[in-house]
């Protein structure tokens, strides 16, 4: 079970926007016992330009076999400099069902992390030291990470009519899977570990998008505990 659920949290942090850590931009509770290690994840990314385009909202779905699905709606503004995810979660985990949705924010150097109907969550700063400021692409990633993950090309592929860069990687062992992005966006990614499959697909892209005028706010009825990320994990 254990190694079932980091599977879950390492895909997820690579599929909803592929900066390999925003992405996660994905905190999706499946146990207590997760929520520290993801928090961590997330707050690896880095504030700067992390798109090629200006603004966008983007709705992907991530199918775990046999588990469920989690459906992320991203919405980005200034290339990535804040950014909103809600994350709709239908799962079964050792019969215990999860049908829940939670936030994340990154704005202004903080990643801010709650769920629907909550009244607290959590803040922590955003990491700048640990990626390139530019890491939604892989090819800023520095080389020791790069080698960590065995990140290598493999070309390009037509996915959502879009020309999308192609990468493999594989970590902890076993955890291996692809990638497909475009501007920064995974549009597509592939995950497989002890003969689990995670996909994740975009299914819809705005490039052009309205936001609501609160979008990119702290919500105020949430009160954020700040957590210290330089813990040793």
């Amino acid at each position: 079970m254990k190694n079932i659920l980091l599977f879950f949290v390492i895909a997820c942090l690579f599929t909803s926007c592929n900066n390999t850590k925003t992405n996660a931009d994905t905190e999706v509770e499946v146990s207590e016992s997760t929520e520290q290690p993801v928090a961590e994840k997330i707050a690896d990314a880095v504030n700067g330009e992390r798109y090629g385009i200006k603004s966008a909202i983007v709705e992907s779905e991530m199918n775990m076999e046999k588990m469920g699905k989690v459906v992320t709606t991203k919405y980005f503004d200034d290339y990535g400099k804040v950014e909103f995810n809600k994350y709709a979660t239908l799962m079964s985990v050792m019969g215990k069902e999860i049908n829940s949705t939670s936030n994340s924010l990154m704005k202004d150097g903080y990643m801010y992390i709650w769920q629907d109907g909550a009244t607290s969550g959590t803040k922590m700063k955003i990491d700048a030291s640990k990626f390139d400021p530019k890491n939604g692409d892989f090819d800023k990633l520095t080389k020791e990470m790069k080698d960590k993950m065995k990140i290598k090309d493999e070309g390009t592929a037509e996915v959502f009519n879009k020309t999308c860069k192609v990468i493999s990687l594989t970590m902890d062992g076993n955890i291996s899977g692809k990638s497909y992005t475009w501007k920064g966006i995974t549009l597509k990614s592939e995950f497989g570990k002890d003969g689990h499959n995670m996909i994740t697909e975009v299914k819809k892209l705005d490039e052009s998008p309205s936001f609501a005028a609160n979008q990119f706010e702290v919500p105020a009825n949430v009160t954020f505990k700040e957590m210290n990320t330089t813990q040793a994990k």
